[in-house]
């Protein structure tokens, strides 16, 4: 589900993860214990490059609606089980709500802890529910800080100090009830880091697949193909069944990067299997339909 992950990490589970050279961003998916894969709504971007003072970014790109997918992600991602016990305890009011995680660098200086000190960054992570039940405006169930050292950028494995304060959401009773931020926590660790899988991604020119995005989609979904060179590319979808319910392109494509679209008005709701080639290369990807 992540072929061109150029590392992994194991946090809980396996999280894959690539640096993608055009933008900057790290971006992650997620593979389970059980040998599934937790389908996001786009990619996780982990962080944006140049991580400098007052950079900033947002995920998804348009608040998603699937708050229990985002809060298992993010419970898996950070070991903090905060996000999903929240969804679980209050799903009732978050049945009409939606969801968008901010990220921004708000601060720099030495950061001092008993097991020494560094220069870091201070990122700041934003968790923000719209059209909660009763509440007309948004609300900040969970923020956190981090700080960054500038050693754990280094390719080798190396010990960094992460720092890490919480605050989530306390609810009274009543109806509508009252929500106020409160303290949930705070740490410090010194830990090495070290990629438990991967290889460099080839120097060779090769074909490069992301998407498709929206995932789930409601309508209409993009893939992106960037080819070295010309090629002969097929996309093609099937339902469980394994029956082809569409074939959006068959053809020769120049070399650059090409957009396909996917319509998926007229299909049923659920999972559909997307079957991609181009030359000898070949990738399938589970797609999923909810209307």
């Amino acid at each position: 589900m992540f072929t061109e992950a150029d590392h992994a990490v194991l946090l809980g589970a396996y999280i894959y993860g690539s640096l993608l050279q055009d933008d900057g961003n790290y971006y992650y998916g997620l593979a389970v214990d059980d040998d599934s894969t937790l389908v996001l709504p786009e990619p996780f971007p982990w962080l944006k490059f140049p991580l400098t003072y007052e950079t900033s970014w947002q995920w998804p790109s348009s608040p998603s609606t699937d708050l229990e997918v985002i809060a298992r992600f993010l419970t898996a991602i950070t070991g903090d089980s905060t996000a999903i016990k929240t969804y679980e305890q209050y799903r009732d009011q978050l049945q009409n709500a939606s969801v968008q995680i901010f990220w921004t660098v708000d601060g720099y200086g030495t950061l001092s802890t008993p097991d020494g000190s560094r220069e870091t960054l201070r990122l700041k992570r934003t968790v923000r529910v719209s059209g909660v039940t009763g509440f007309s405006q948004p609300l900040d169930i969970f923020i956190s800080y981090m700080w960054l050292s500038e050693d754990w950028l280094q390719a080798s494995p190396a010990q960094i100090i992460q720092a890490e304060i919480g605050t989530t959401l306390s609810v009274s009773g009543g109806f509508p009830p009252v929500f106020t931020q409160v303290p949930s926590g705070a740490y410090y660790s010194v830990s090495t880091l070290r990629p438990v899988a991967g290889e460099p991604l080839p120097d060779a020119p090769t074909v490069v697949l992301r998407g498709p995005y929206p995932n789930p989609i409601r309508a209409q979904a993009t893939l992106t193909l960037t080819l070295p060179s010309p090629q002969s590319v097929s996309v093609r979808i099937y339902n469980l069944l394994g029956q082809e319910v569409a074939r959006p392109f068959d053809g020769l494509l120049p070399s650059g990067t090409h957009p396909v679209s996917i319509n998926a008005h007229t299909w049923p709701a659920g999972l559909y299997l997307l079957r991609i080639e181009a030359g000898p290369r070949h990738w399938t990807r589970r797609l999923v339909v909810v209307h």
